[in-house]
């Protein structure tokens, strides 16, 4: 159900219904409250009320009665336009409401008959512009208007790229009795993914998820959260605190389910202990875009001196430049190999252009099957000829012993 289209000066009305609208408000979204805000069944049922001003949006929930009569004193006399969708055998059909210049209601009526099912299309389209969506709006990257604001585009090409990935993996991710899919988002920062990911799912794909935000920055966690709060993503939470301190304390044999691990920009070795966190609970995918491979280096001027470089890489290592590329590509190399040895599927993919930033390689791991002792060997015999032992490797090795 939906009211939009506000008189301008027509304030009457207001005063006759049973809550508060925000002032100045120029439409409002209704919908069934989740379950969890349902009361005993003799009550009846409750609803969520979305109302909309120039720059905000905001939330209340609604008894039906309340809704009723909000509805009947509201429809012509303060929003010229009401209408209302609801299924029936023969389709979905559409009621709407519009007043003339009198307040005077004419109605029309139109029903949707049910189109067969569609296959899913190849690659999923993202999320659109031209539509505000409130988190998009909180993050600065829309206008109230669904306008992508020019300076954001980057951070609008990023999201829609990384939810064509999420949606790749989907039928990997599916669960058994239709239960919420289970994420964590390591090193979320500001969560424009996070959002982006938890909106995509459960607004434009209406798939149940439980997603978690994890950074160590406790300012960035609290603003997201009451983001989450304001958009009233009831299954989207944020805590502060660090990957590792979060894998050491959930510990390695922990029944609780993880279906996906996101991992974006999470700097150095912090990637690594999120990629183990993942590999040791079994999650399904991993979608990981790793940041700052200082590890290897550091480690591969020592190695050098020392001896343990072999030969064959020597000439990587003398140019600081060249070693900090080459670091970074045998870093999420040896990652790769990793995993596979983890019994993943793995790709190593191109997250986004790179005019948008040059961390731009995307770690794709998928559940596949046993653990694959040939990539554990490809891993250890690069690693010796690096002359190194990264921090990803110690940590499943670690898994393994235990």
């Amino acid at each position: 159900m939906s009211f939009s289209r506000a008189h301008k000066n027509c304030h009457a009305a207001l005063s006759l219904i049973p809550f508060e609208l925000p002032e100045g408000c120029l439409r409002v979204k209704v919908r069934s409250a989740p379950a969890r805000k349902q009361s005993a069944p003799e009550n009846g049922p409750f609803f969520s009320l979305e109302a909309f001003t120039q720059t905000q949006a905001f939330h209340r929930t609604v008894s039906a009665s309340d809704l009723a009569q909000f509805a009947a004193v509201c429809a012509g006399a303060y929003f010229k336009t009401a209408s209302v969708r609801y299924e029936t055998p023969n389709g979905i059909c559409t009621v709407t409401a519009q007043a003339n210049r009198r307040g005077e209601l004419r109605l029309f009526s139109h029903t949707e008959q049910p189109q067969p099912a569609a296959s899913a299309p190849d690659r999923f389209c993202g999320i659109p512009e031209g539509t505000a969506v409130p988190f998009l709006v909180r993050l600065g990257v829309m206008t109230d208007r669904g306008t992508v604001i020019a300076a954001q585009r980057h951070k609008f090409r990023q999201i829609n790229r990384f939810l064509s990935y999420v949606y790749d993996i989907l039928p990997a991710l599916q669960t058994d009795g239709g239960e919420p899919l289970s994420i964590i988002d390591f090193g979320c920062g500001k969560s424009y993914l996070t959002f982006a990911v938890y909106y995509c799912l459960t607004e434009l794909l209406h798939i149940p998820v439980r997603v978690t935000g994890i950074d160590i920055k406790t300012d960035v966690v609290e603003h997201c959260a009451h983001i989450a709060s304001l958009s009233q993503y009831e299954e989207l939470f944020f805590q502060s605190e660090s990957i590792e301190s979060f894998r050491a304390r959930a510990g390695k044999t922990s029944k609780e389910r993880t279906d996906l691990v996101i991992s974006l920009h999470a700097c150095d070795t912090a990637t690594d202990y999120a990629l183990a966190f993942a590999a040791e609970h079994r999650a399904k995918a991993i979608l990981a875009v790793p940041c700052c491979q200082h590890e290897l280096n550091a480690a591969l001027p020592n190695a050098q001196k020392s001896g343990a470089l072999s030969a064959d890489f020597s000439l990587f290592a003398r140019y600081g430049l060249i070693r900090e590329r080459f670091a970074a590509l045998a870093t999420d190399t040896l990652r790769a190999a990793l995993l596979e040895a983890q019994g993943y599927r793995v790709q190593l993919l191109e997250f986004t252009d790179m005019s948008d930033t040059p961390k731009n390689i995307l770690i794709r791991a998928v559940v596949k099957g046993p653990a694959d002792p040939r990539a554990r060997e490809a891993a250890r015999s690069l690693e010796t000829a690096l002359g190194c032992n990264l921090t990803l490797s110690r940590l499943l090795s670690e898994t393994t012993a235990q």
